[in-house]
């Protein structure tokens, strides 16, 4: 079966071509012949099986069907220097690549952004998660939002907030007391050392075996599935 996707050396000689209407200017632009260039479109044509220009005797015509595959090619080249650009390309106008939690990044940071690019709008911005593995963007961080104790090696590192352990609920669960407890279903946010285990032991009020836990691994899912345990149980 033939592959969808054209080597990009025709899509390349296509798309300069189209540009120009002209196989000598494309081929000025590209360093190759004029022969290469014409040759490498011809190939596309028939890996498409469409006819991309009318050649005539001293001029090309796009057809229809180049007209419509034109912006595809072109956006697609653009999508990528753009990335390769914000990815690889280090400069004095560097994007500053913030790293953090998914939940931390969402539900702190994030509406505090507008406020930064008011001060700010000249520093790129870049916010990614800590769901990446740490070696894929060795040298490619500037600030690394962690959550823990400090102390970490080869890393200067400031407190930025003091969690506080407090209990939350839906509005509409009729939770008044600790025994009521017992009949709901409990939320931990996985790789956190605090949750329903400490807080209750802090209480006084052990955590019963027989309670049921639901476990997320972000905080913005166990909010989302902060409503009547039955809801989730059931499915």
């Amino acid at each position: 079966m033939r592959s969808a996707l054209p080597p990009l050396n025709w899509l390349r000689a296509f798309e300069a071509t189209a540009r120009h209407l002209s196989f000598t200017s494309a081929a000025g632009e590209l360093g190759l012949t004029q022969a290469a260039v014409s040759k490498q479109v011809k190939l596309l044509e028939e890996h498409l099986s469409s006819r991309l220009f009318i050649r005539h005797p001293r001029s090309l015509e796009i057809t229809r069907v180049g007209q419509s595959y034109l912006p595809i090619v072109a956006q697609a080249f653009e999508r990528i220097a753009s990335g390769t650009g914000q990815l690889f390309v280090r400069g004095d106008h560097d994007v500053l690549t913030v790293r953090t939690s998914i939940g931390f990044g969402a539900l702190w940071l994030a509406p505090r952004l507008e406020g930064f690019r008011k001060q700010h709008p000249d520093i790129p911005l870049r916010i990614i998660s800590n769901v990446w593995q740490e070696d894929d963007l060795k040298g490619r961080c500037d600030l690394d939002i962690h959550y823990g104790t400090g102390g970490w090696q080869d890393r200067d590192s400031i407190q930025l907030t003091q969690d506080e352990l407090f209990p939350v609920c839906h509005p509409d669960l009729p939770v008044r007391s600790l025994e009521n407890l017992r009949s709901e279903t409990l939320i931990e946010v996985l790789g956190y050392r605090e949750g329903w285990p400490e807080w209750l032991s802090r209480v006084g009020w052990p955590l019963d075996t027989a309670t049921t836990c639901l476990a997320a691994d972000t905080t913005n899912m166990a909010f989302a599935m902060m409503k009547r345990a039955t809801d989730y149980l059931h499915l």
